[in-house]
């Protein structure tokens, strides 16, 4: 038995020391996998080790933990319509693989196909209401909505299968690798062909918009926080992850992401009731941060900016006033997907209001929904593994808060962390039944 437990503290300590020397996007995708075969880790059981390379990789996990990887690179092709690579690699795995797209019939695996109801009701209704859908209405709003749905879908089963771990990384990484590039093309060179700011003076990352960008680099700072140090090797890693995705954010000068992941964060801080030790190193980690936020001149650039957009506040108290009017001349009806956009070429940039106007009350109580459930999820999933269980805890609120101002369920990243809420949540369902049967 000693020799045994000896053998493996030897094989710990010889994988902890390597060190890859390829490329980051090839350490994150292929080295820091494991077998689903033997999940890892279990849900529940301490991690052992960080990002420990553990068997061969499948190549759909592979392809899936790339798409993952790319989800904050968003395309311009026209209009409102932006594709990402992701997008591209989901739909190579639905040909080879058409057995992902299972589902179970829970509450939280079940709300993509309730974005697909929803969306798909709302293009009917728009077609009996104005006498056809936009073009707008099934290229971006309705295939957008099968797109995220398919990424939800797909992340659940693979996190059911135990590899949530590789998923939060990838993610991370991802946020991280491209962020950098996309500062350094906004700040220094022209080096992305397809990259242009929607606004100069703020950042807009990979997905062009800063409002966007905010809400998407809010979850992968409360991610970041929360699952880092389990995810990475090496602790300066999980430093420098969180350290760049918190400058993207203060970048972006977006107060809704500001807000959003203030937010997230306290929340479970404030369920987590933590020790007045972390609490202070906690403390003293944000006032690090908001230093170095006044010492480099991104809260004056933010303050400066925050002033500079009346207009911005005028068009959206504009857009709630039309919103508004349309619903009521429905009947209360809703007025159908896409509909707005194609009467003021503009989108409603409040979730809630969005549905509401478009899809009347029943689109209400989706979103509701969308909020409930996997919020109820991710509070059982602390029971078992609680870093996990706050961190996608953190992100959804990060989300759902930052919906007050962007449309946020067209966002890449609620969806992986609304798949990942699903998939664990199934696999503590599923450990709980095998403890009870052993």
């Amino acid at each position: 038995m000693c020799r045994i437990k000896g053998t493996i503290n030897s094989s710990q300590t010889a994988l902890a020391d390597w060190a890859p020397s390829r490329a980051v996007i090839t350490m994150s995708i292929t080295h820091l996998a494991g077998s689903p075969a033997a999940p890892y880790p279990a849900l529940g059981e301490p991690r052992i080790g960080r990002g420990l390379p553990s068997g061969r990789v499948p190549i759909d996990v592979k392809v899936f933990l790339l798409a993952v990887f790319m989800v904050s690179v968003q395309i311009e092709t026209g209009g409102l319509s932006r594709l990402s690579p992701t997008d591209m690699l989901l739909a190579g795995l639905l040909l080879v693989s058409p057995g992902l797209f299972r589902l179970r019939a829970t509450a939280v695996d079940l709300l993509p196909v309730g974005l697909l109801v929803v969306l798909s009701a709302g293009t009917l209704w728009a077609m009996m209401w104005s006498g056809n859908a936009t073009n707008h209405t099934v290229t971006v709003k309705l295939a957008g909505g099968f797109v995220l749905a398919l990424l939800a879908i797909v992340t659940a089963r693979y996190a059911r299968d135990g590899w949530t771990d590789h998923i939060v990384m990838s993610f991370l990484a991802g946020m991280t690798v491209w962020g950098v590039i996309a500062y350094i093309d906004w700040k220094f060179a022209n080096i992305v062909p397809f990259l242009e700011a929607k606004t100069p003076t703020r950042f807009g990352a990979m997905q062009f918009d800063p409002n966007n960008a905010g809400a998407g680099y809010g979850v992968a700072v409360v991610l970041a926080w929360r699952m880092g140090p389990h995810v990475f090797r090496r602790r300066i890693t999980s430093l420098v992850v969180l350290l760049v995705c918190c400058a993207a954010l203060g970048f972006t000068l977006s107060r809704g992401g500001y807000i959003a992941t203030v937010v997230g964060g306290g929340v479970v801080v404030i369920i987590e009731r933590r020790s007045m030790q972390k609490s202070l190193r906690l403390a003293i980690a944000i006032g690090l941060i908001v230093i170095g936020a006044i010492a480099t001149g991104i809260v004056a650039t933010a303050i400066d900016d925050f002033n500079n957009r009346p207009d911005n506040i005028e068009g959206r108290t504009s857009i709630v006033e039309n919103g508004v009017s349309d619903f009521v001349s429905s009947g209360g009806l809703g007025i159908g997907l896409g509909a707005y956009n194609e009467q003021y070429s503009a989108i409603i940039h409040n979730t809630a209001l969005w549905f509401l106007v478009e899809m009347s009350l029943w689109g209400v109580a989706f979103l509701l929904l969308m909020g409930f459930v996997p919020a109820q999820a991710a509070l059982r999933l602390r029971r078992s593994d609680p870093s996990l269980g706050s961190a996608l805890l953190a992100g959804h609120l990060v989300m759902l808060v930052a919906s007050a101002g962007i449309e946020a369920l067209y966002q890449r990243p609620w969806w992986i962390v609304v798949g990942l809420i699903a998939g664990s949540a199934a696999r503590q369902a599923d450990r709980a039944a095998a403890l009870s049967s052993a």
